[in-house]
């Protein structure tokens, strides 16, 4: 890319640089979701969404509809919480630049300052679109003052980058369980402020709430300097911008279920259970079988029992914060729903869709296994909305 520029007599500088590399991202984004979504869905399914969601936040700001009546504040307050947990500071670098870029320090560094600052620019115009489809529910339905919707929203900002931040620290960092708890960590410290954020705005102390904006926001500045001027920090540069190049494919992946997936990939070179791989049961029965496969699975692989703990945690924290009975019931059978649908999509990728296990998908034993790990995984769920309908009849 330094060498075209050159070719064409253009003076080679970073913002010329970041300019051409952020084109081309965009443009390669683009392409993908052109793929997917051609004309004809453009024509018929995304202009006339938009058209219509424009009507209906439109129609927000006249009347308020009557599903927010049974929705708490504490929820509309909270839900953001989810959006900032996503994205990264970007740097806009590439591979060859380790070859290359690396041999000019000022190209390298100012390529770094403008990816972050586009970053900065991105999630400011995103926050401030999260703010507005916010706007009419808190202004107008729960009557909170203007002042206070905006330094909320500032705090949202401030707390988005400051999380980015320090995902990319965290993203240098080796795939081990050190990792999975800073990260924890932070999520919970996250948590904690949105909670002494919610105390602050209800009793009053929006300015006391700015200071500890104005401080998180320092804190994302001092992290990314650290990415910029970093010698050691092109492999973590690298790999994030990696994760942000395919966003967009995998996301299409993930909802394409004819499409074989690449099994991601691991630095351990051994589970850290069943290192040897010993046998859970002593009887050597097929059903003893599958369920023994069924188990070292979701022991050894995250991203099937992520699933399943993703969903009783949705059911619980439905259970919590929705006030109605019917809300309550309406979320629990949707878990429900995603509980069914998870232990097939399980059974389809051990047995059924398979090479070698196939043919075994007809079996009883197998039959059978399957309706017992579905029970199974009811037992967390029935527990869950056991104790919160005793608490929403006042047993105790």
């Amino acid at each position: 890319m330094i060498a075209s520029l050159m070719k064409r007599g253009k003076a080679v500088n970073s913002f010329r640089l970041f300019s051409r590399r952020y084109r081309d991202g965009f443009l390669f984004q683009y392409k993908v979701i052109k793929s997917v979504a051609d004309w004809t869905v453009m024509l018929y399914l995304i202009i006339p969404s938009l058209v219509i969601s424009t009507m209906i936040y439109r129609s927000w700001w006249i009347d308020i509809p009557d599903w927010v009546e049974q929705i708490p504040f504490e929820l509309f307050y909270l839900i953001p919480f989810l959006y900032i947990l996503t994205g990264y500071f970007r740097t806009c670098l590439l591979e060859a630049d380790q070859v290359f870029l690396v041999k000019h320090q000022r190209l390298i560094l100012g390529l770094k300052k403008w990816g972050i600052f586009s970053s900065y620019s991105g999630s400011f115009l995103l926050t401030a679109a999260v703010g507005g489809l916010l706007a009419p529910f808190w202004l107008n339905h729960y009557a909170i003052s203007f002042f206070s919707f905006v330094v909320y929203i500032v705090f949202l900002l401030s707390s988005k980058w400051s999380h980015m931040a320090v995902k990319g620290v965290l993203a240098g960092r080796k795939k081990d369980w050190k990792r999975t708890g800073l990260f924890l960590l932070a999520v919970i410290v996250q948590l904690q402020l949105w909670g002494t954020a919610f105390r602050l705005i209800t009793a009053g102390f929006e300015v006391i709430l700015l200071l500890v904006s104005v401080g998180l926001v320092f804190l994302s500045l001092i992290l990314n300097r650290k990415r910029i001027f970093s010698k050691n920090s092109m492999k973590r540069n690298l790999h994030i911008e990696g994760i942000l190049k395919v966003k967009w494919i995998s996301l299409i992946f993930m909802f394409s279920q004819h499409v074989e997936k690449q099994p991601v990939s691991s630095d351990r070179s051994k589970p850290r259970l069943f290192r040897k791989s010993q046998r859970l049961f002593k009887r050597q029965t097929p059903t003893f079988g599958y369920l023994e496969l069924f188990t070292k699975v979701l022991i050894r692989n995250f991203t099937y029992s992520a699933t399943y703990t993703q969903s009783i945690g949705v059911l619980s924290f439905s259970q919590i914060v929705l006030p109605a009975l019917w809300l309550k019931l309406g979320a629990a059978a949707l878990v429900a729903l995603s509980i069914l649908v998870w232990n097939e999509w399980i059974w389809e990728k051990l047995i059924i869709k398979h090479p070698i296990g196939s043919k075994y998908g007809g079996k009883a034993e197998f039959i059978k296994v399957q309706s017992i790990t579905r029970t199974l995984a009811f037992i967390p769920y029935f527990a869950v909305l056991a104790i919160s309908m005793l608490r929403y009849f006042g047993v105790f």
